[in-house]
């Protein structure tokens, strides 16, 4: 048997009886060393292999290549793997009489009558021809001999049940030896992989099975490294469990990192923590790997946490979950107390809101929203706002005065949810974002007019009325208005008046709303327009 390389008791001060040399890591060149052996780890790229005997582990891989569809492999319908295979093909259509082969998912064979040498090296070459490194070849065999094996003292199984299961368990305790052994500065996943002679994708593998390890950053720390740490987790618990009921089941890192501060200065400050990604990573590491206490809670992006599940991933999913949590009815200026209070930033909150992007949040009144969940909008909602638009113009003509729509008209539109009325602001919200769908679209004063502005008029897709213009010269000709020269103030108070603008809307501003052409000619210094019609 060769010298394991891979378990050395001497090298970590590592009592002996807890890593014996009865397992053995295939190197790629001791394949003689593996003669009487049975498998007992075998991990292929990011697949763990299992089988009893080498033979059964040799098609196991390949019907792990099969089922990934690995576009290398049609060659071997027609060649052997390589010269030594006397021209027969990898994989056979016939089974070869009086030897050993295994029958494949693919209705093919492929044969396994070698000696376990040589099953070594056919695993090898073949996995090194389907695209793997040799990294990603990690291979562990024990003597048939040996059925158990003293892990910290206790006897645990590695017979052919039970090899893979203790040797995880062995690797994973070797894995915490060493990072314990790190101390507070820790180790990479880099160098941990180093010292075990393991893959790094395995070793992440291992890390995340083990809840003693703590990931805080790049670094790997074990929770006895700490000063204080079952103190420091008791803190952090009851942090999050006063901050999640505050804010309703979510927590952001930065409020997180401001409560912890405060409230847990010595331990972050005696154990370099004192930083909000450290912070962080404690708090996931204790509520997400371990489950401390029995308590879970979600986490993401190093940013969100949040409670049952719920995954926060954005600062939208934030405003989401408080929209639910207010029964999709909210005033602005209470989000962005809310959202202040878990120390995000609340600067352009509608474009945040993503009120113009998006149908998430509908304007119901001035600073109030509403949502498109509450609302239940979907395609029998629209078909049914577009049947009333549609009995709006037959009444009407194709287009109409915003505000001279009658009340009862609102009685044709779906219900809001909890008895609430309809509003002209949330009737053109939904245009803007629905319009298509509903054959209707707004007509504003102004294409930077906010949203809390109403809109002069509502007209149908295909209406002649496209733009502002367009309306004021509909008013004039609609109610009958034979002068056709204002003062620019004369215009705007008829427009209040006859209700397409309200208030001081577009003072000083008619001359850019209504720019001179074939219809609006305006004096020099836009006192005066007459128009033509």
């Amino acid at each position: 048997m060769s010298e394991n390389t891979d378990f050395q008791p001497g090298k970590l001060n590592i009592a002996p009886a807890r890593y014996t040399s009865e397992w053995i890591r295939f190197d790629f060149t001791n394949p003689k060393d593996f003669m009487r052996t049975i498998p007992a780890y075998v991990a292929i790229g990011d697949a763990t292999i299992t089988g009893k005997t080498w033979a059964k582990i040799l098609a196991a891989v390949v019907e792990h290549e099969i089922n990934a569809k690995n576009p290398a492999l049609a060659v071997l319908y027609k060649r052997p793997l390589s010269s030594s295979n006397n021209g027969k093909p990898f994989f056979l259509k016939n089974k070869i009489k009086k030897l050993n082969c295994a029958r494949l998912s693919n209705n093919y064979w492929i044969n396994v009558n070698r000696d376990i040498p040589a099953l070594m090296k056919i695993i090898l070459s073949f996995c090194l021809y389907c695209g793997y490194s040799e990294e990603q070849i990690v291979i562990y065999g024990i003597k048939k001999d040996k059925s158990r094996e003293a892990i910290n003292g206790n006897a645990i199984a590695v017979d052919k049940g039970n090899t893979q299961n203790s040797l995880d368990e062995a690797i994973r305790l070797r894995a915490e030896d060493v990072v314990l052994q790190s101390e507070l500065k820790g180790i990479s996943v880099t160098d941990l992989a180093r010292t075990l002679s393991s893959s790094e994708w395995n070793v992440a593998k291992i890390v995340r099975a083990s809840t003693k390890i703590v990931s805080i950053g790049d670094r790997l720390i074990h929770e006895d490294s700490f000063s204080e740490w079952e103190e420091g987790a008791r803190q952090m618990d009851d942090i999050l469990t006063k901050l999640m009921a505050k804010n309703a089941g979510y927590v952001s890192c930065s409020q997180l990192y401001e409560y912890a501060r405060a409230e847990m200065d010595l331990f972050l400050h005696e154990n370099d923590m004192a930083d909000q990604r450290k912070i962080f990573d404690i708090a996931e590491h204790l509520f997400d790997k371990k489950g401390y206490q029995g308590k879970h809670y979600t986490f993401c992006n190093k940013t969100h946490i949040s409670q049952n599940q719920e995954k926060i991933a954005s600062k939208l999913d934030i405003m989401k979950k408080y929209a639910h949590d207010h029964q999709g009815f909210f005033r602005q200026e209470d989000l962005g107390n809310y959202l202040q209070g878990l120390g995000i930033q609340t600067a352009s909150l509608r474009q945040q809101m993503k009120v113009y992007d998006e149908p998430i949040f509908l304007l119901y009144e001035p600073g109030v929203f509403i949502t498109k969940d509450s609302m239940g909008i979907d395609e029998e909602w629209l078909q049914k706002t577009s049947g009333a638009f549609r009995k709006l113009f037959d009444d009407s003509g194709d287009h109409v005065v915003f505000r001279d729509i009658d009340s009862y008209w609102y009685t044709l539109l779906p219900e809001l949810p909890n008895g609430k009325e309809w509003t002209l602001l949330l009737l053109q919200s939904v245009l803007m974002h629905y319009g298509g769908d509903i054959d209707a679209k707004v007509i504003r004063a102004s294409v930077n007019q906010r949203l809390d502005t109403l809109g002069a008029m509502v007209a149908s897709i295909s209406s002649e009325i496209q733009t502002f213009a367009d309306a004021v010269i509909s008013v004039i000709l609609d109610d009958g208005i034979d002068e056709r020269r204002f003062e620019s103030e004369e215009l705007r108070q008829l427009l209040v008046k006859r209700g397409l603008i309200a208030g001081s809307e577009l003072i000083w501003n008619m001359p850019k709303v209504l720019p001179n052409d074939e219809h609006f000619v305006w004096d020099a210094e836009g006192k005066y327009v007459a128009l033509r019609i």
